[in-house]
């Protein structure tokens, strides 16, 4: 009986590495979230994106009118960051976003309209977000 539960274990475990994204497609996923918030026009200072032991962060400023605008390709990369690091309720395999900005605003306190955006591209890559704290999000496999 002991090696019927094991083997199921070890199914399970080969289906979910099988689900995992690569590493080309966790970057394409990344700026296709970076792009959205953009957009958005949510990718300012208090936002962190975690993606393969990195840590995205805004590149840009505020100009006079207090529009972002991004420098570059828009964002600035710290390698070797593991999210488990700034927050309990991450998974280090998918996306992970910190944010105090009005992304928080959008997932708390409002129509969620941007989350929901983000949740649809989540979805094309066989993901969906969960809300972690109230200033954290992580994708995990569907």
């Amino acid at each position: 009986m002991n090696t019927l539960i094991e083997n199921l274990f070890k199914e399970n475990q080969n289906l979910k590495e099988e689900q995992n994204l690569t590493k080309a497609k966790k970057y394409q996923f990344a700026k296709n979230i970076v792009k959205c918030l953009i957009d958005n026009e949510m990718w300012n200072d208090s936002i962190n994106l975690y993606v393969n032991d990195e840590c995205w962060t805004p590149d840009g400023k505020f100009n006079d009118e207090y529009d972002w605008v991004p420098n570059g390709k828009g964002y600035k990369v710290e390698q070797g960051v593991d999210p488990r690091m700034y927050f309990d309720y991450v998974n280090p395999n998918g996306i992970s976003l910190s944010f105090e900005n009005d992304l928080y605003n959008d997932v708390n306190y409002g129509s969620m309209r941007v989350y929901d955006k983000l949740q649809d591209i989540a979805s094309k890559y066989g993901q969906h977000f969960e809300i972690g704290n109230a200033w954290n999000m992580s994708s995990y496999d569907d």
